[in-house]
This record gives C-alpha cells, sequence and structure tokens, in this order.
C-alpha cells in the first residue's frame, strides 16, 4: 500500500499591496496485490494481482490587492485532478502481442478444439473486446432472469473467473473554480461582491452487463440438449446454459459548470445593532456527457404495437394438475409458436424488424434543461442588549441552493442503468443452450431482454436548504461564555431515490378475498390469485406469477425510473436547542455543550425505490439521538523547575516534570431510535401486496402489551442484563388486506444511552529555538466502559407453521464503542 505526498507552497509579496502565494499537490496511494477492489480484477480466487491506483495533484493560487485602507480585492483560482486506475500488477498477466497494453488477455487460454487446434472463443458482437480480454467464466446462471428448467447437480463454493464488467477500469475527475471578491468599507456599512465559478468533468468507465469481453455461464439445466449434469464438464465439454457480451465499452464523459455571484452588505446602524443582509444568484448549469448518445424514456414515442413480443412461460401437459420440470416451454401467447422453456422473459425475434424496443428518445451530449436564475436570500442580525459588551442577541436566515445531480450519475444512474445503457447503442444480446463449436459456426441465434430505462422530465429544480437560527450569548466571571440558540434547518427538493414509472400497482396479481376458491397454506388463507398473471408452470397449490416485466405496462422495459423524481423527492428537517457553556483563557481551557434537536426525514424507502405507493406521511420517520453532551477540556501542567535552585537542578526539572499537557474530550448521547420489524416465510407469492414492485414499507401489527410481565425475559440462556423485555407475542405479521403496511410506527423507542472519554497526556521537550520533541499516550474509552448497542428486534414467522425463528430477538448482541484501547507516538519538529 504505497503512499506519497508532495507539497510546495510559495508566498511572495511584491509590493507592499500585493499579497500573492501558490500551494501546488502531488499525491499518489495505491493497493497492490489480491482483493484490492470490489469486484476483484481475475475473479475472487485470485488469478492474477492487480493495482488500484489513485494519482492526484492539485494547484491553488490567491492574490489579494489593497487599493487602499477600505478597498481590496481577492482573486483565487484553483483546479484539482485525481486518476483511479486497476490494472494486472505485471507484465506476467498482459498479451505480450497486445501493443503493451496490461490486460488480462485472451491468448493466455490455450483453448484446443477435438483435434487439437487452437480455438479462438466465439463472440456475438465480433468488434467490442478490442483489448483482448479474456471472458468471465460461471459455474451457476446468469442473474438477469435465466434460471434452470431442470437443475443439474450443482457445485458447491464454486469460483467465479472474471473482471469488473469496467475492466480495466479508468476515472479521471477534474475540478476547476475561479472566483473573486471585493471588500469595501464605506462609512457605517461594508459592503462586498463577488463571483464564483465552478466547473467540474468526470471520465469513468461505466458498468454493464456481462462486460465487453463477455461472460459463460457453464450451469447445469438438464433440459440442455449438450448438458453434461455437471457444471464443470459442461466447461471441459464447451457446452453452456448461456453466453452474453456487449457490444461496447461505456465510457462516460461528464461535465457541468456552474456560476454564482453575490452582493452583501453588513450595515452598523448602531454601535449596539449590526445587520448583514444580502442576496446569492446562481446559474446552475445542466449535467451533461459530452460526446454521448442519451437514450430515455418519452412515454408519447411508446408505440405498444411495434414493441417486441415477449415469450410467455406455459406447460405442454399437466400432470394431476401440475406441470413436470419436463413439459415447461415458452409461448408466443399471440401466435402460439412454442420455444424451449429458457426462453421465457426473451423477445421472440420474429415479433420485431431490428430491435424490440420503442419509446426511446435521444438526445446528443445534453438532456436536462438549465434550471432559471435561483435567488437565495439572506439576513442576520447581532444586538449587543445592554451596550457593555457582554450580552448579545443573534439571530438569522438564509437559503442555499444545492445541485441534485453529481457527476456520476447521467451515465451511471442505479449502477449502470442511466442513459447511456440504451439500444441500439449499447446492446447486451444473450445466447442460450448451446456449445462454443456450434456457436463458432455462426448459427446460434443471440436473443435479446427487457431493459432498464430512465426518462421523466428535464426540468431539473435545484434543492434549497433553509437555515434559521435565534441565540443570546452572555459573558460570565471567571472567562466563561454562555450561548442558548435555536437552530433548524428544511430541505426541500432533495436527491432521492428512484421512482418506477413501469411498476404493477397493488392488488393487480393477487387479492386479499373475493373469489370461489382462495388457495390455503396451512389452512390459512392465501387469498385470490388473479389468473391471467398465474404462472401456469408453478405449483398450483400456491402458485406464483409472472416474472415482472412480462406483467409491466410497458412491454419491453424493466423499471423505468423518472429522474424528475429521482431528484426531487427526498426532504427532511431539523430543529434544535443548542446551548454552549466554555473557558478559552488561562491555564485550564473547557468547553461543554449540550444539544437537543429532532431530525424528521421523508421518502426513507429502500435503497432502489421510493415508496410510491404510499403518502408521503407515511414515509415519515425521526432519523436522530434526541440528546447529545459534548465537552471537551485542554490543561497545562503548572511547571515545577522553577522550585527548585541551582542551575543543574533546574535543568534536570525541566527535563522531567515541565511540558506536560492533558488533554480530553468525552460525549454522553441518548440513544438510536428503533422499532420491532417483521418478516415472513413461506408467505404465499406477492402475499400483502399484489404486486412484484411492492415499494411499500412492511410493518407488523400490535397490540397493546409491548413488554413482558414483571421479571420475564425474551430469552432464558442469554445475560439478563443484555435483553430487553419485548414481548414477541405482541407483534404479528400484518393482515391480508393491510397491504403488508402494520400499525408499528417506524420509530417506537429510543436504545440505550452512550458515554465515552478519550484523554491524551503530552511530553515537550524544547532543544534550543527550534528543535522539540513530543511523546504522547492516548486512551480511548479510557474507562473501558460498555455501550450497548440497540437490541435486536427482529421478528421473523414461517407463515406455514406459525413459529418465530429468531431466537435473538429482544437480546443485545453488540456495542457502540470500541473497548479501551491505547496509542503510543512520538514526534520530532525542527
Amino acid at each position: 500500500r504505497p503512499l506519497d505526498d508532495k507539497i510546495l507552497r510559495i508566498d511572495y509579496n511584491p509590493s507592499p499591496k500585493w499579497m500573492v502565494y501558490a500551494r501546488l499537490l502531488q499525491d499518489y496511494q495505491a493497493a497492490n496485490g489480491y482483493q484490492v477492489t470490489v469486484g476483484p480484477p481475475g475473479g475472487s480466487w485470485g488469478q492474477f494481482p492487480a493495482s488500484y491506483h489513485v494519482q492526484s495533484a492539485g494547484a491553488i493560487g490567491t492574490a489579494v490587492y489593497t487599493f487602499s485602507p477600505t478597498l481590496i480585492n481577492e482573486l483565487s483560482w484553483g483546479i484539482n485532478r485525481g486518476k483511479q486506475g486497476v490494472d494486472p500488477l505485471s507484465d506476467t498477466s498482459s498479451n505480450p502481442n497486445n501493443g503493451g497494453v496490461r490486460t488480462y488477455a485472451q491468448s493466455l487460454l490455450p483453448l484446443k478444439d477435438p483435434n487439437g487446434n487452437s480455438l479462438t472463443l466465439p463472440r456475438i458482437n465480433q468488434g467490442s473486446n478490442i483489448l483482448n480480454l479474456l471472458p468471465g467464466v460461471n459455474f451457476g446462471f446468469p442473474s438477469t432472469g435465466f434460471g434452470a428448467q431442470s437443475s443439474g447437480q450443482g457445485v458447491n463454493g464454486a469460483p467465479s473467473f472474471s473482471n469488473d464488467s469496467r475492466w480495466p477500469f479508468t476515472g479521471t475527475d477534474q475540478l476547476a473554480t475561479l472566483q473573486d471578491k471585493v471588500t469595501w468599507v464605506t462609512g457605517p456599512h461594508t459592503f462586498k461582491a463577488g463571483f464564483y465559478y465552478e466547473r467540474m468533468a468526470r471520465n469513468v468507465s461505466v458498468y454493464s452487463v456481462y462486460n465487453a469481453a463477455g461472460t459463460y455461464y457453464f450451469g447445469s439445466d438438464r433440459a440442455n440438449p449438450g448438458d453434461t449434469n455437471y457444471a464443470y464438464s459442461n466447461a471441459l465439454m464447451g457446452n453452456f446454459f448461456a453466453y452474453g457480451d456487449d457490444n461496447t465499452k461505456l465510457v462516460n464523459h461528464a461535465h457541468y459548470s456552474q456560476l454564482e455571484w453575490f452582493l452583501q452588505d453588513t450595515w452598523k446602524l448602531h454601535r449596539r445593532f449590526t445587520v448583514d443582509y444580502g442576496v446569492r444568484f446562481a446559474r446552475v448549469g445542466d449535467l451533461n456527457s459530452a460526446g454521448n448518445h442519451l437514450g430515455l424514456f418519452d412515454t408519447s414515442s411508446y408505440n405498444a404495437g411495434a414493441a417486441g413480443q415477449l415469450l410467455y412461460p406455459a406447460c405442454n401437459i399437466q400432470v394431476s394438475g401440475a406441470c413436470p420440470a419436463a413439459n415447461k416451454i415458452a409461448i408466443n401467447p399471440v401466435t402460439g409458436a412454442t420455444f424451449p422453456y429458457v426462453r421465457q422473459g426473451t423477445f421472440d425475434t420474429s415479433s420485431y424488424s431490428q430491435y424490440p424496443w420503442t419509446g426511446i428518445k435521444y438526445y446528443d451530449t445534453h438532456f436536462f434543461n438549465v434550471a432559471p436564475i435561483q435567488v437565495a436570500p439572506r439576513i442576520g442580525f447581532a444586538w449587543d442588549v445592554f451596550g457593555d459588551g457582554k450580552t448579545a442577541l443573534r439571530g438569522g436566515f438564509g437559503i442555499i441552493d444545492g445541485r441534485n445531480w453529481n457527476v456520476d450519475w447521467i451515465g451511471a444512474l442505479s449502477a449502470g442503468q442511466g442513459p447511456l445503457m440504451v439500444p441500439p447503442y449499447f446492446l447486451s444480446p444473450t445466447v442460450l443452450y448451446s456449445n462454443i463449436q456450434s456457436f463458432l459456426s455462426g448459427s446460434q441465434q443471440a436473443y435479446f431482454t427487457p431493459q432498464n430505462l430512465i426518462g421523466g422530465s428535464p426540468n431539473d429544480t435545484p434543492e434549497k436548504t433553509y437555515n434559521w437560527s435565534l441565540g443570546i450569548q452572555h459573558e460570565l466571571p471567571w472567562g466563561m461564555i454562555a450561548d442558548v440558540s435555536y437552530v433548524g434547518n428544511s430541505l426541500k427538493n432533495g436527491y432521492g431515490e428512484m421512482y418506477d414509472g413501469n411498476a404493477i400497482a397493488p392488488l393487480t396479481t393477487w387479492k386479499p378475498s373475493g373469489c370461489a376458491n382462495p388457495i390455503m397454506v396451512n389452512g390459512i388463507s392465501g387469498g385470490c390469485p388473479q389468473s391471467q398473471f398465474v404462472d401456469p408452470t408453478s405449483n398450483p397449490a400456491n402458485p406464483s406469477y409472472y416474472t415482472t416485466n412480462i406483467i409491466r405496462n410497458m412491454i419491453g422495459y424493466k423499471s423505468i425510473g423518472n429522474i424528475i423524481d429521482y431528484t426531487e423527492s427526498y426532504s427532511n428537517n431539523y430543529n434544535s436547542l443548542q446551548v454552549q457553556l466554555n473557558r478559552r483563557r488561562g491555564r485550564v481551557q473547557w468547553n461543554l455543550n449540550y444539544t437537543f434537536s429532532r431530525t424528521i426525514v421523508y421518502n426513507n424507502g429502500s435503497n432502489t425505490t421510493i415508496w410510491q405507493f404510499v403518502n408521503q406521511q407515511l414515509t415519515k420517520n425521526v432519523a436522530n439521538r434526541a440528546q447529545a453532551v459534548n465537552f471537551n477540556f485542554g490543561y497545562d501542567l503548572p511547571t515545577a523547575s522553577q522550585h527548585f535552585s541551582g542551575a543543574g537542578a533546574k535543568k534536570v526539572a525541566r527535563a522531567i516534570f515541565d511540558g506536560w499537557h492533558l488533554n480530553g474530550n468525552g460525549a454522553i448521547y441518548s440513544g438510536l431510535p428503533y422499532t420491532v420489524n417483521c418478516g415472513a416465510q413461506n408467505a404465499p407469492s406477492q402475499y400483502w401486496t399484489g404486486t412484484p414492485t411492492a415499494y411499500m414499507p412492511f410493518r407488523c401489527q400490535m397490540g397493546s402489551n409491548v413488554f413482558l410481565p414483571a421479571g420475564q425475559l425474551p430469552s432464558k440462556t442469554e445475560d439478563p442484563s443484555l435483553q430487553v423485555p419485548l414481548n414477541a407475542a405482541n407483534f404479528a405479521l400484518p393482515p391480508a388486506a393491510s397491504l403488508g403496511i402494520g400499525n408499528t410506527p417506524p420509530t417506537m423507542f429510543y436504545g440505550p444511552w452512550m458515554w465515552d472519554l478519550d484523554l491524551s497526556l503530552a511530553k515537550i521537550a524544547k532543544f534550543g529555538e527550534s528543535k522539540e520533541l513530543e511523546l504522547r499516550v492516548e486512551s480511548f474509552n479510557t474507562f473501558n466502559h460498555f455501550n450497548p448497542s440497540n437490541p435486536n428486534t427482529s421478528l421473523n414467522w414461517n407463515f406455514v407453521t406459525g413459529a418465530q425463528t429468531n431466537a435473538a430477538f429482544g437480546t443485545i448482541q453488540s456495542a457502540q464503542v470500541q473497548a479501551r484501547h491505547m496509542a503510543l507516538s512520538a514526534r520530532f519538529r525542527f
């Protein structure tokens, strides 16, 4: 893990009116070896060592010119550039005939045909593997919706030989800024005006599907005519379940520019009263991807009649009402044409002329419109209440404009599902049930599947944060200052999660009641499956439904994320009482503060999609500790050498007893909020919601006896001191007609308090005027106080038997703060 930093600073004042400085930075850090990144190069079995490295450089320059004692101008420019990369660590894992490009190359895989001749691996997209990379090798099945009709023998702990789909990965970030500020003092006014310009760019490899090198899947499916019943022997024979490759390596060239300017006046209306007021303007430039084709879903362009036809699962011959694995097929429900079962969920190639997708509108480089000029006023005041300089009342209000989109998202929304990944500019076809020899002959048909897509309005509304405060400060005896304030803020139009414009409404596939013969699971009604959505190849006693992509309204697409909701759905607010007492002079300095606060967040859904089918008020939740006390102190121990007589004694005493410093900081926090969560095993398919896109919170149904009777605890074996007497019997799975939303609130309790104290003792010895040695010992969690975390509050029922399967419910499993540990350090300054 090499790390190298270089810093150069130059200060130069060419005249009494000029002050100029420049600073240059250069940094290099890397992690070299195996498993150095997520999705390690060469797979998790470490076929070859790699290097993940980041090198960066920056320059800053500032010039301050004093026109007069009342007029000053400050100009500043800066640029920072960073580059990430992942590539092989040595040339032994590269292709020597590849122009010196360090890569994991196909030449390292000496494949032979049955006659012993060299065999070149076949491809769908012949021109995309420009670096001649080895394909990925997987001994299972793709994670993109394909599954075995009749699985053969599996492999436990099978290796996965692959690279990150961005391999070889390169990403550069560059941020350049220019700002100027002029200050003019005239009479009771201090005027300030200036501008700030920011230019951000990111050029980076983007995630894809199978990567440009392709990926082979050798999982065993006995319905595959060439299957050997074992993944390893499939690979040896060249028989594969599936193969896919991407037609291009995606690179995002994202940019944006932002210009802001401001006017401000500090006006001393009276010797006891000062007001600050001003306004900041912002032109929030659009985020774009230079030189790229951006494709976004446009409802008016969608033509259902022009979309390809997806193949449905079907049963060739049912036996006793069930469908044996051997009888499963795929069918075109319009023409009645049948295909191997593995094709279900893919497009019938005869149902479209070139591509099966419709409704995509293309943009060159730009999609977003530039928002109107943002206006952000600010005002504040300071009042010397009694005119003695000891009591001040301060308050203020201001608006801060922000930017929702960062430079990654235009090209890689939701981990590679953004407007760069659109056909025909990006294609990831798949070959099924084949072998390398027949694939080489070119007779194998490649199939398309539904895509993810982004849609929405180009009119982005920048986020706004509203800030306000009111506080009083008073000077107390003994050098102390007390401060009591109310501080709050609120975020509007904030960056949220994705809204699925192609979601399936609740109670589409299933309803809780209203049918003559509901399915039953262990005597419990499983509700009423809507027959037009039931998968005929599933178990009739507990049926499942067609895959999500078949049921969606916009055929041909998985989700259609809505950009405008993706960026503008999140909001929160914060309100607090803040009290502070500190002493900043003398041998002992300290600070003590207390905060009582409440943070409310909305749209706190899953990490991929907001809870779009419920009222926003249902997503409201508390997200912080309510109370916090922080304190710190510094104490310069008295010098002892002054009490010794004689030069020699003083010198020894100075070396031993002088220069000691004791510092400490601590915290006391109230607990984190928590609730009781529910889950179920073996529940009927899509129970509660009646949709495979259940973007709704799932919550327990609770009664009135939250706690166990006195003297009882959830566990008979765990330490009683590490248990909370929560009554599991008080909670149940939500009713069938509730959409899975029980009455348990998202915050029920606050967990255990936490307190911690860290101390540091240092000895500083001086040698002459310019040298000193510092010896320091630090202790963290000095008193080794155990701070328990929140208890385990997850209830998990077996829907069939009714048994609660989480034995850890109500018990505390971890600590909030690490056990006591110490650090010793020595530093020599010269």
